[in-house]
């Protein structure tokens, strides 16, 4: 829960960061609050998936820099104190604030640096092709005129090739294709059945026990009821399960993925397969599921993390393209085991 007074403070910190002191009077308009909710809501997010995962922690002694360095630019202790009382916030609300954006730039900088790690080089053939081959047209999606003290970090506007599609070639156009033969149309929502024949719907509350049972079947440490609630509430989470109808019985639930969605990235957190029902294509058909709802989304990225010793599942994200680009050392704590960061570029 954001309150207004919080969202005006946290803009305001967040202005004076970015314009330095002549920004602790400019006004608080509407576009200018839209703005900071935006880049608070993509922090917290960010910071959110960090703390699952133990990862890009804030170092008192960094936080402090950072105060110091806040109070340096309001002009002095007297200055900072009097900015606090008039948003009545304490040093402390100050830090948490400093500690987020600190945190959330590091996180930046790490998705940064694995995307320069996910581009494959080109051949010096196909540079050249495509230096040569000016009739392939490119075009940009253009930004709104109006620019805010947030918008550097708040879109991404990408650059896509318009090509024309052959009766074998697949359409590689976003969204429409205006000149090839064919048009891919987005779906807003995935079928509810396959070819595979299972049945792929989304999680309620209702399937609360039946999920656990299938995580203490399939892991040694499960996700715990009062996660698996928490993921339910989060809008940015989606929970899948695989069933299968039964005559009598009605359906089984065969498996799961729990997968995010933040901006243009899919992150796979779990997947799961009742053990007596594994080898039977559930992990694919639940996996295939969860890349075209990223799909659909227009998601440019996928990864996920797999044990180093889990040689079937590495072997089916490799089938969907995924590709290791680095290790995270004893990711697994419990039993002291390493985990294979995998990418997929859609």
């Amino acid at each position: 829960m954001l309150t207004l007074s919080e969202l005006r403070f946290e803009a305001r910190v967040a202005l004076l960061q970015r314009g330095g002191v002549q920004a602790l009077e400019l006004p608080l308009d509407e576009d200018t609050l839209r703005g900071a909710l935006e880049l608070i809501i993509n922090q917290r997010v960010q910071v959110l998936n960090a703390d699952r995962l133990q990862a890009f922690p804030a170092e008192p002694a960094e936080v402090q820099a950072r105060v110091d360095a806040f109070q340096a630019l309001l002009g002095g202790e007297a200055a900072l104190k009097r900015f606090l009382s008039r948003h009545d916030v304490d040093v402390q609300g100050l830090e948490r604030v400093l500690a987020r954006g600190l945190r959330a730039e590091r996180i930046l900088d790490s998705r940064i640096r694995l995307r320069a790690q996910v581009g494959r080089p080109r051949s010096a053939a196909t540079s050249s092709r495509t230096r040569t081959n000016t009739r392939k047209a490119t075009r940009r999606r253009v930004p709104p005129s109006g620019r805010s003290w947030f918008g550097s970090g708040m879109g991404r506007w990408r650059r896509k090739s318009w090509r024309r599609c052959g009766p074998r070639r697949r359409c590689a156009a976003w969204p429409l294709c205006p000149g090839g033969k064919s048009m891919r149309r987005m779906r807003e929502e995935p079928a509810p059945e396959a070819r595979h024949g299972y049945i792929i719907r989304q999680m309620t509350a209702e399937d609360l026990s039946a999920v656990m049972l299938l995580e203490q079947a399939s892991f040694k440490n499960p996700w715990s009821q009062d996660l698996l609630k928490r993921e339910l509430q989060h809008e940015w989470s989606t929970i899948l399960l695989v069933e299968e109808e039964r005559e009598a019985d009605g359906p089984e639930l065969l498996g799961l993925a729990i997968f995010w969605i933040v901006h243009d990235e899919v992150h796979v957190l779990n997947v799961a397969t009742a053990p007596k029902h594994r080898r039977r294509g559930v992990a694919r058909a639940v996996m295939d599921e969860v890349l075209a709802r990223g799909r659909a989304k227009r998601c440019t990225l996928a990864t996920l993390e797999v044990r180093k010793s889990n040689e079937a599942a590495l072997q089916l994200y490799r089938a969907f393209g995924f590709r290791p680009v680095g290790i995270r050392p004893n990711y697994y704590v419990d039993e002291g085991e390493d985990a294979v960061v995998m990418v997929l570029d859609f």
